[in-house]
């Protein structure tokens, strides 16, 4: 008999191992508690859209767990009775104070100036339509539109005595490889950290871009996952950047060369804290245009790294959350217009660590970062941004949420005569999604 780690029955006996909620994006879809008849911190661990372990294998499970709602089957058809969708709304104020002190001179060449307060009202931030589910009772998916181009994702699943094997495919937005190939890790996926701030190492690879792709993933013994794919890096349209090209032609102006994906995760539980820890690689050459890299005709990446998360209870109504990630390298490489080989022009190593610690309807955060450039320039040093993250949220409702955070980044090292910059912003979210 096959095993099924995604019945129906699971949502019957399912715990909720939280209950308080924090900001929510785009994988926080009231679509599926409609689908299976089960609330959301059903699948939620504090701030939606991040995992519990059970909702982590609905999602590998490509979404197809039906509960209460009716189902309609037929020959080749098993599909729920009704359309389910989501609709998701955010508003954003945001203030920036960015000072910039260095030797004397003019302000971009080592002067010193501030660039006083600026404070920005976006209203909406984001909307978007969320359409997921169940398409068939070996196949599903989620997609979101905001009035652009799609991000969306399909796996076809094999259940297997051991686990299951997916086959996905899809496109992404910001989201990056990890989101499209269902990674496991809260900490390796964007929007499933629960913080305003985008570490600046992973917003400058793969890891944290658009991106299209085919690949497979297996999840084994309620353990082990892995997965390999290969995915172009999009460039704002859905497939990237027009033409792919056989890897090390020359190409002038926008290309899309194929990249592989390579992931290795561990789940366990440790002193009773839901564990997952994994190894991620990317490699291959990125799909952007000369403009993008000062010059490159065609660039290639290689990133490499770790991640963590340790996620439970740790007293009656009191929850707590860790998610880190250590990139050992993010080296780009372009060949230069002016020069007939291959050079580096960024190295990007850095670490992120996040606690998040949940009471009642509301919980904290702090979070560190700091990354490193590791291509030293000419006459200076590697430059490196370090940054605090301070924040708070408070659940109006299970999907309504007001989230405020303060992250305040300081910039130094570089060229000789290059500028430290200190930039505090202080964010305040409302989002919602029905």
């Amino acid at each position: 008999m096959k095993k099924s780690i995604f019945s129906a029955a699971a949502f019957s006996v399912a715990v909720v191992g939280a209950v308080s909620v924090a900001p929510t994006t785009s994988e926080a879809v009231p679509a599926f508690a409609r689908q299976t008849g089960a609330a959301c911190l059903n699948c939620h661990f504090q701030a939606i859209p991040r995992l519990t372990a059970f909702g982590r294998n609905f999602k590998m499970g490509a979404y197809r767990d039906m509960g209460d709602q009716a189902l309609l089957e037929d020959d080749h058809l098993s599909l729920p009775a009704v359309f389910n969708a989501s609709l998701l709304f955010k508003a954003r104020i945001a203030n920036n104070n960015t000072a910039v002190a260095g030797v004397a001179g003019a302000p971009g060449t080592g002067g010193a100036f501030n660039s006083g307060n600026s404070t920005a009202l976006q209203w909406p931030d984001e909307t978007a339509l969320l359409i997921g589910g169940r398409y068939g009772e070996h196949i599903g998916g989620l997609t979101e539109w905001n009035g652009g181009p799609l991000s969306y994702k399909l796996a076809y699943i094999m259940d297997l005595e051991s686990g299951i094997l997916g086959f996905v495919g899809g496109s992404t937005d910001a989201l990056g490889t990890a989101y499209l190939f269902q990674d496991p890790s809260n900490a390796l996926v964007r929007n499933t950290r629960g913080s305003q701030f985008r570490p600046g190492f992973f917003a400058k690879t793969s890891v944290q871009q658009g991106v299209t792709g085919l690949g497979v993933y297996g999840y084994f013994n309620d353990m082990i996952y892995v997965a390999l794919g290969q995915f172009v890096a999009n460039a704002g349209v859905n497939p990237a950047n027009g033409k792919i090209v056989a890897a090390g032609a020359k190409t002038n102006g926008a290309v899309a060369d194929f990249m592989t994906w390579a992931r290795l995760a561990i789940t366990t539980e440790v002193a009773g804290m839901d564990t997952v820890l994994g190894v991620y690689s990317i490699s291959g050459k990125q799909a952007k245009n000369a403009v993008a890299f000062a010059g490159a005709v065609t660039a290639k990446e290689t990133t490499t790294g770790i991640d963590a998360q340790f996620q439970g209870d740790v007293g009656d109504d009191l929850s707590l959350g860790l998610y880190i990630n250590y990139q050992f390298s993010g080296k780009r490489y372009g060949l230069i217009a002016a020069q007939p080989s291959t050079v580096a022009m960024q190295d990007l190593t850095g670490f992120y660590g996040l606690g998040t610690l949940s009471f009642g309807h509301a919980g904290v955060r702090l979070g560190y970062a700091s990354e490193t450039d590791k291509v030293v320039p000419a006459l200076g040093s590697s430059p490196t941004v370090k940054t605090m993250v301070l924040g708070g949220w408070y659940s109006l409702a299970q999907n309504v949420e007001l989230d405020l955070e303060y992250n305040s980044a300081k910039t130094s090292g570089g060229v000789v005569g290059t500028v430290a910059a200190t930039s505090n912003t202080t964010t305040l979210v409302l989002e919602y999604v029905y």
